[in-house]
């Protein structure tokens, strides 16, 4: 470790960046205060701080980076203006590069950690304003119609120089987010108090009301009267159709009671009425029997599907019938 300068205390790089480095060579060194520029200069380098946390270490860490690019072209513009006045001498040219290389490795460090550093920085405050704006909204109802801003919360952190002002930009935005979910979350729990009220009335038309009351006032407004109008008339044909339907039941019950009575009253009077043509004359149903032996005749009689049977067992009972066929 080098000696410290001026009674101990090691410079800070402003203080060594206000040290001018003098070389004048002229076959041989006529003055230089190297050796004591070189304890100045390894001891602020030694102190350099690399472990950057807050906004001061990021502020300092950069006003170095500046510092040791300064130095880097200050040692080189004094060893060039030595070197111009006579030959190199090996060990001023030696220190000077050492001294050179050290800064600039010292400078490339520092710029590194600043830009590692910072973007761990800016990683860690945007991972924290999503949590947060993500726990805000977990035990809401209306969790599932929130998604989070994150290109609203990275572009907080744009062109922030300071953690501070990182820091600030985000509380904005979470802010921000928070209050745009509680917009959401108000007009989720307005829509879902009318859907469950006009469910309680027309239960089953509304298995979507999670997704319905994310919806606009009058877009839910307009939902329900719509749905409920198609309700009613979809209620409306079925009633019209089941009306219909139990109309022509009845019609058809009717007319099957109708028939049959017509028929039981025929069966009951055993009265048909047919037309013989053959033979002449006209005969009157009952057909009385044959009296020489057996006739045939053909009878016309307008009967329905319905009382055929009956119409042909009345004509079989009749005294002198044989046989009944029927000609359709």
């Amino acid at each position: 470790m080098p000696e410290r300068a001026r009674g101990g205390k090691i410079m800070s790089m402003k203080e060594l960046e206000g040290t001018e480095l003098v070389l004048r060579i002229s076959g041989a060194v006529e003055q230089s205060n190297l050796k004591e520029f070189e304890e100045q200069a390894l001891a602020v380098i030694s102190a350099i701080n690399t472990d950057l946390e807050t906004d001061e270490d990021f502020a300092t860490a950069e006003s170095n980076i500046k510092g040791c690019q300064l130095m880097e072209n200050r040692i080189a513009t004094a060893r060039s203006t030595a070197l111009a006045n006579t030959e190199a001498i090996a060990a001023l040219i030696q220190t000077t590069e050492r001294l050179e290389a050290k800064f600039r490795q010292t400078r490339l460090l520092l710029n590194g950690k600043v830009k590692t550093e910072k973007q761990r920085r800016v990683n860690e405050i945007v991972s924290r304003a999503i949590a947060a704006v993500e726990s805000m909204a977990q035990s809401s109802p209306a969790k599932h119609g929130f998604i989070i801003d994150r290109a609203a919360i990275n572009a907080a952190v744009k062109g922030k120089k300071s953690i501070a002002k990182m820091e600030e930009a985000v509380n904005a935005a979470i802010d921000a987010e928070k209050r745009r979910f509680q917009g959401i979350e108000a007009n989720y729990i307005n829509n879902l108090e009318k859907i469950i009220g006009a469910e309680s009335e027309w239960p089953g038309l509304f298995p979507d009301r999670q997704n319905i009351a994310l919806s606009a006032p009058e877009t839910v407004e307009a939902l329900i009267v719509g749905r409920v109008a198609d309700h009613r008339m979809k209620v409306a044909e079925k009633e019209r159709r089941d009306k219909e339907e139990a109309e022509r039941k009845a019609a058809a019950i009717a007319e099957e009671h109708r028939l049959a009575r017509a028929i039981f009253e025929a069966e009951e009077q055993r009265v048909v009425p047919v037309e013989v043509p053959i033979p002449e004359p006209f005969v009157d149903f009952p057909i009385p029997p044959p009296i020489d032996g057996p006739s045939k005749y053909v009878l016309k009689v307008s009967i329905t599907t319905y009382d055929i049977g009956l119409v042909m067992d009345a004509i079989r009972e009749i005294p002198g019938v044989e046989s009944v066929a029927a000609e359709f």
